[in-house]
């Protein structure tokens, strides 16, 4: 069971669109980009949507302003759509 994370601002979700490789599976992908960001404002991960080697990932961050949430994101998903993971 995990513990309870106080909320101090409101969840913020950005999308982010991935290639990934025949070989990854989705544990893998999300346990990477999961790693990536942290758990510091990370909130949840997801994939939303998937279309041949392409994977739509939702991010869920907390506990930051907006464009914290924006600045992790553009970090740890920069160039992921033109990459194989």
């Amino acid at each position: 069971m995990s513990a309870a994370k106080e909320l101090v601002k409101q969840i913020i979700n950005l999308d982010a669109n991935v290639v990934i490789s025949r070989k990854t599976t989705l544990t893998r992908l999300i346990e990477q980009y999961t790693k990536k960001i942290g758990p510091k404002y990370l909130w949840q991960l997801v994939v939303i949507d998937r279309y041949q080697n392409r994977r739509t990932l939702r991010a869920y961050y907390y506990n930051c302003e907006g464009e914290v949430a924006k600045r992790i994101h553009r970090r740890v998903f920069k160039g992921s759509g033109r990459k194989s993971v």
